[in-house]
């Protein structure tokens, strides 16, 4: 009778091991969106980097600190963008995980990710280019000053301005011509001696882009 026991035991110990290890598996493949254990659970324990190396020191810390911005720090499109981003990231790390590839090492680790965030910062309907100057400040403000003041950091800065400048030249002349169109409508207006409302706070709207896109495009001049 105890022989059954202790069978049945050994069975209920294996099945849930085998359980715990499959959904450890499950969530190293495919991470879980707002999370950031993936970091800790599945590249630290592979990879073993310590406290300073890319897993803790980088991705969980940053992980940790883009989740903590709310919507009274990003509008519904920043926040969007944030989800994206950290699901990007964990991807690319969770595919290099899974296939055979020369990374060997904490170095490579580092070189590796760094060269997947310009990607996942620009992503195709997810572009941090996409949100306003104000909210890219405030992205930037969460990143220590020692993490961006690194080859790894200016030059993926670098890079996804690059990415984000060409759609910024090609939408201000967009925006320039309406508003040469628009002030044209608003003085011919203006020399009938009536009011033209719509095209007034049309103008003011369009002057208000312009001027976002413009000091948007001059963050590349910051870049050290």
């Amino acid at each position: 009778m105890n022989s059954i026991k202790n069978y049945g035991s050994l069975i209920m110990f294996l099945w849930v091991f085998l359980s715990a290890a499959a959904a450890a598996g499950d969530a190293c493949r495919t991470p879980s969106p707002k999370q950031c254990g993936f970091y800790r659970s599945c590249v630290e324990t592979k990879y073993n980097c310590g406290g300073q190396g890319y897993p803790i020191a980088y991705g969980e810390k940053y992980c940790e600190r883009f989740l903590s911005l709310t919507y009274k720090d990003l509008s519904l499109k920043g926040i969007q963008w944030r989800d994206a981003t950290l699901v990007c990231l964990q991807n690319q790390i969770s595919n290099l995980l899974y296939s055979s590839n020369n990374v060997r090492t904490c170095g490579d680790l580092k070189a590796f990710a760094f060269d997947t965030h310009a990607g996942c910062y620009t992503q195709k309907g997810n572009s941090i280019c996409d949100l306003s100057y104000d909210e890219m400040t405030t992205i930037g403000n969460t990143v220590d000053v020692g993490d961006v003041m690194t080859i790894n950091g200016v030059s993926q800065i670098f890079s996804v301005l690059k990415t984000c400048y060409s759609p910024w030249k090609k939408e201000l002349v967009l925006l320039r011509s309406k508003q040469a169109a628009l002030k044209s409508n608003v003085m011919v207006f203006s020399m009938n001696h009536y009011g033209d409302e719509r095209n007034v706070k049309e103008l003011e709207k369009i002057e208000i882009q312009i001027h976002q896109l413009e000091k948007k495009m001059e963050l590349i001049n910051e870049v050290p």
